[in-house]
């Protein structure tokens, strides 16, 4: 059984001052009453909605996280108070120009308090933030970029459980396909990226279809009385359904878009396997390759074309959705910096180390294996949040370390606690780098898929039908861990091997491939033990958004990809002649058939695309190790070397 606070947002806390204090016009402030009584509540059943609030912080860094995403009224300076307050009026008018809210008369909102289910009266609060807060940690004369936004308490809509909820967002790959076509035709054929954000994005989205009442924040709303309520007609800041709301407003405005070029009249699609993808074709050709692409991330356009294209878009866009200015070439993009320029594309999350990154406090006289306290383990946490949000957006070379750091979190001792800190070095280390996506020819499109594995608790046994070398065994097993310390279980009950996997996916063209290594982009990246199927489903995806059609796995069987392991053990295995003998492991012998079986179908000229290269030229032992990424990020910034390629081969290619 868990304690629960019942309380309204607004309740929590009386921010005002006294010169801050509502006027005639403002609500009456209520007598004060005794705190609310905890209410036992089960753990089991549908449960409570949890309340969207500022959550009580326990450490003095978690506190600092929060306010870069709200601000209590109470931590923002005197001096500031009358820009909010204005703030708060720019924001009630944007609901009525968008006629998101309607006021009702003091005798309508009597007879709404009358007649209608008190549960769909909501109540709602002003939420503050300032989009310079973590910023002004590196440049302390950035000016405040203020905020207010009216939210309404939604998780206590009466409809909730009847609502659909879901709305798609623009995946990581989708960005970087066309930012790689972007660093492609750059110099080409002039192409350009820019972003946009849609201004109250939620109140332009479809009306509401349902009878819901706002009741005013404790501070009111600008020359209402108090008494008076307002009814909601959109999907306002707060409803559960509001962001699939604005998404079929934006899908179907988007479809009808029509702009003319060169005296040519275009369309947008959706992409058929990102529908946040949208591409440009021709109102009468829908089967040619897109001229142009734009995606959308909730309120975040990003647009790549070239500067003609680019330039019809961004206005046919600006003329139908409230826009704010476009930044081109230069700008954010779902939490990363993105920079353009005649090398290439470079992504980055530099800033957002700078803000986010820290080291947990020790004390000296703390052993190894003693449990963390309570404000380390809280701190633990946020640390690990920050890196696995850099680790799974531009930062490869950590992802592994995340994981392992993540599986600890819980209960972590003094060493966990130091490894979560030498992560975050490491991650400060290298600040400064990110993906960089560099210009290769697109007909020649070549996907390396290098694919590693490590273990915590092999041992090196006999297996009928497979054996594993004892270099590859050597080269295989995690160092410099906590779990050098301590025993690691396997994900898996049935599995006895504590294991990681790893899968990267190196885009280069043939020039470079056959030269035998070159420049490229790191286009994908996960910990998953399918590296082909992920390599086949990535060469589909790019074929897909550079040809405008869907293109199917088999369609492109036989082309474009090379797989690459530095297991000598495994590439033998497959490589031999006939059927080889199965090994007793039954899941080991029918993963064993499943890899022959994909390599099969991907055969170029009777070979199967498997590649064995040294440990050192592996790019995927930084997904399943964590080491130091001087020397990786050297190779994938420099040039990759494929070893495997002879100068004989190339000739035949």
């Amino acid at each position: 059984m868990d304690f629960q606070f019942d309380l309204e947002p607004e309740d929590l806390k009386d921010e005002l001052t006294a010169e801050d204090r509502p006027t005639s016009e403002r609500r009456e402030l209520e007598a004060p009453v005794p705190p609310p009584v905890p209410k036992r509540v089960r753990k089991k059943g549908p449960g409570v909605q949890s309340v969207h609030m500022l959550k009580q912080c326990r450490t003095a860094r978690s506190l600092e996280k929060q306010y870069e995403k709200e601000i209590p009224w109470a931590v923002i300076p005197p001096e500031q108070h009358s820009v909010f307050r204005q703030a708060e009026e720019k924001q009630y008018d944007e609901h009525i120009k968008y006629q998101a809210l309607e006021p009702l008369s003091l005798e309508e909102s009597a007879r709404v308090r009358e007649c209608v289910d008190k549960s769909r009266i909501l109540s709602s609060r002003f939420a503050y933030k300032d989009k310079n807060w973590s910023r002004r940690k590196l440049d302390s004369s950035l000016p405040w970029k203020l905020k207010a936004r009216i939210v309404v308490s939604g998780h206590r809509d009466p409809d909730i459980g009847l609502l659909d909820t879901d709305a798609p967002t623009i995946n990581r790959l989708s960005v970087l396909t066309i930012m790689q076509l972007v660093a492609s035709r750059r110099q080409s054929h002039g192409w350009e990226a820019s972003a946009g954000d849609i201004t109250a994005a939620f109140l332009n989205g479809d009306a509401l279809e349902r009878v819901l009442y706002l009741r005013q924040p404790r501070s009111g709303l600008a020359s209402l009385h108090p008494d008076q309520l307002l009814r909601i007609t959109k999907g306002i800041f707060g409803l559960p359904d509001s962001p699939r709301k604005w998404w079929r407003r934006f899908r179907k405005d988007m479809l009808a878009v029509r702009l003319s070029v060169e005296g040519v009249e275009y369309k947008f699609v959706q992409n058929a396997l990102d529908p946040c993808l949208f591409q440009l074709v021709p109102s009468d050709n829908e089967a040619s390759e897109p001229a142009a692409y734009a995606g959308v991330h909730v309120d975040d356009i990003l647009v790549a074309g070239d500067k003609k294209m680019s330039e019809a878009i961004r206005n046919a866009l600006s003329s139908i959705f409230p826009v704010d200015d476009w930044e081109i070439n230069s700008f954010d993009y779902i939490g990363s910096h993105i920079e353009v320029n005649d090398s290439g594309v470079f992504i980055s999350q530099e800033a957002y180390a700078g803000g986010r990154l820290f080291q947990i406090d020790i004390g000296k006289g703390q052993e190894d294996e003693e449990p963390a306290s309570e404000e380390q383990r809280i701190d633990n946490q946020s640390l690990i949040g920050a890196l696995s949000w850099l680790g799974s957006q531009s930062r490869p070379d950590i992802q592994c370390s995340v994981s392992l750091a993540q599986q600890l979190q819980k209960n972590p001792s003094v060493a966990d606690l130091k490894f979560t800190n030498q992560i975050a070095r490491r991650a400060w280390d290298h600040r400064d780098k990110g993906i960089w996506l560099r210009p290769l020819k697109l007909e020649s499109l070549e996907f390396l898929v290098y694919h590693d594995s490590a273990w915590a608790n092999a041992e090196l046994t006999g297996e009928d039908g497979f054996r594993l070398e004892y270099e590859d065994h050597v080269s295989g097993v995690m160092k410099n861990t906590p779990f050098d310390i301590k025993e690691r279980k396997a994900k898996r009950a049935n599995s006895k091997v504590a294991s990681q996997f790893g899968s990267l996916i190196f885009l280069t063209d043939g020039e470079q491939y056959s030269a035998g290594g070159g420049i490229g982009s790191i286009l994908d990246w996960k910990s998953c033990s399918e590296a082909i199927e992920m390599g086949q489903y990535v060469r589909s995806f790019v074929q897909t958004v550079l040809r405008g059609r869907l293109q199917r796995v088999q369609d492109l069987s036989g082309s474009q990809l090379k797989c690459i392991t530095d297991c000598k053990s495994l590439f033998d295995h497959l490589h031999r002649e006939g059927i080889p003998r199965i090994p007793s492991d039954k899941r080991l012998a029918i993963d064993l058939a499943a890899l022959r079986q994909y390599l099969c179908e991907e055969q170029a000229n009777g070979k199967p695309p498997l590649f064995w290269v040294p440990t050192e030229f592996q790019l995927a032992d930084i997904l399943t190790k964590p080491k130091c990424a001087d020397s990786w990020w050297a190779t994938v910034w420099g040039a990759v070397r494929l070893p495997f390629i002879s100068k004989d081969a190339t000739k035949h290619r």
